[in-house]
């Protein structure tokens, strides 16, 4: 059971992240370079107890639910990812290709978002400022697709497609009079909201109030189930409060783990009301 003088996995992180740019700054040089030697010694030793331990898992009997409950944990799954012990598949070198080129693309009002992968080829949708713009097929060819390319040599092409969010399921959308509905709450309540939650004795939900839009979730993050509804919004993800998780807003898809995400709720706008699908 953890104390409370315990630490989390992502204050760790964090802490470390820390040390590691103070000791970044040390001036001495002779300092600086026995600092990084011990870094470099310290993760060394790491990986090596962390590969022996999972070859060891590995030849015992019964090791396959072991190792899928393992690489199922998104905090061990990173530490994994990180020492290279499991490798990234096609679609997360992809993720990781994007997020090289988005800090650029947001500074100018834009952004990009993967739509899907076939074979050697990537779809993307470029969005904000980048929609329409004159020079977003410079910004495709010179910056996306350059990264993705490097990052990823199996992918040979990249092309965009037009951005249509309303393409999503849980969008807002149009009443079917077959669906079964449940009224949430008026619009108005979630003016000048980011994230707003609707709970009853059956359901719980959070909305969220992004770029025009309203998108629904189950109240649950995918790593311990924990709400979201104290969370916040950054860099167009909803970010838990309790261990740092990033979720996407448009599509509920978890930053930190690959194929881990929010499990959407329809929502549907009908006379200045907000409806859930549930």
């Amino acid at each position: 059971m953890q104390t409370s003088k315990q630490k989390d996995f992502y204050q760790l992180v964090r802490e470390i992240d820390e040390n590691l740019k103070k000791i970044s700054e040390i001036e001495n040089e002779e300092v600086l370079n026995r600092c990084m030697s011990l870094k470099e010694s310290i993760e060394q030793l790491n990986a090596y107890i962390l590969k022996k331990l999972i070859r060891i898992i590995k030849y015992s009997e019964n090791c396959s639910p072991i190792l899928r409950e393992i690489a199922s944990d998104p905090e061990i799954y990173a530490i994994l990812l990180k020492y290279g012990i499991v490798k990234p598949d096609i679609n997360t070198k992809v993720i990781y290709a994007l997020e090289k080129v988005k800090p650029y693309m947001q500074s100018h009002g834009g952004d990009v978002e993967l739509v899907k992968i076939e074979g050697d080829t990537v779809y993307v949708a470029l969005k904000g400022a980048c929609t329409g713009c004159s020079s977003s097929m410079t910004t495709l060819k010179e910056g996306i697709e350059k990264i993705i390319k490097e990052t990823v040599p199996e992918i040979k092409h990249v092309r965009a497609v037009p951005y249509n969010p309303s393409a999503v399921s849980f969008h807002i959308g149009i009443n079917d009079s077959n669906e079964k509905l449940i009224e949430a709450m008026p619009l108005r309540e979630i003016w000048g909201k980011e994230i707003s939650r609707f709970k009853t004795e059956n359901i719980d939900v959070i909305l969220i109030n992004y770029g025009g839009n309203i998108y629904a979730y189950k109240n649950s993050c995918a790593h311990l189930g924990l709400g979201l509804e104290n969370g916040y919004i950054e860099n167009s993800c909803i970010v838990c409060p309790h261990h740092g998780f990033k979720y996407r807003v448009e599509t509920g898809e978890c930053v930190n783990v690959p194929h881990v995400q929010l499990e959407p709720v329809k929502v549907v706008i009908k006379e200045d009301t907000i409806w859930l699908k549930v």
